[in-house]
């Protein structure tokens, strides 16, 4: 992204002595020139084969983003062409993918677009689906429907910030970030 150069130089006139000229360069744009940043990928509650991919712009635009490319495999070596693609139109930071296989390791990266075209994708960021859907379902609907006695104690639900994997009772959003 470069900013407009002016120039203003004097020329002598035999008429009215000096004489100021401005010449100026026109202002010019072009690709991103660093990738997306703060890649994040947490589950939706409730929803084991949907994950929310967040991020922040590229610190280099190089002007006005226009858009977001997301890719995503399960082989972090597959070739580019091989990767799952999902556009994101506008200035979003924030997509949801649904329909993801579950107890699955999936790889994302972002590459940020311009009018001028598309800048470096950013570094893959990983993420492990849930194992069972039906699960945390039944497990959260025999949670909410136990009864509960006066007087009695009990342990406190573990939302799955004790352990990297949880008591599979609830899945806590798991955020990886690079």
């Amino acid at each position: 992204y470069k900013q407009p150069l002016f120039d203003v130089k004097a020329k002598r006139s035999l008429i009215n002595g000096l004489v100021p000229i401005l010449t100026f360069c026109c202002l010019t744009f072009t690709v991103p020139s660093s990738s997306p940043k703060d890649v994040t990928v947490v589950s939706k509650e409730l929803k084991p084969r949907t994950i929310i991919v967040n991020w922040q712009p590229p610190s280099e635009a190089n002007g006005k983003i226009t858009g977001y490319i997301i890719y995503y495999s399960t082989d972090v070596n597959a070739e580019v062409h091989d990767w799952v693609i999902e556009p994101v139109v506008g200035n979003r930071l924030t997509h949801q993918i649904q329909e993801l296989t579950l107890d699955t390791t999936y790889y994302f990266k972002i590459q940020a677009r311009n009018s001028k075209g598309m800048g470096p994708m950013s570094e893959a960021v990983h993420f492990r689906t849930p194992k069972t859907e039906s699960s945390d379902k039944m497990a959260n609907d025999q949670a909410s429907n136990l009864p509960v006695k006066p007087g009695s104690h009990q342990p406190p639900l573990d939302h799955g910030f004790g352990s990297p994997h949880g008591n599979g009772l609830f899945r806590s959003p798991l955020s990886i970030l690079i």
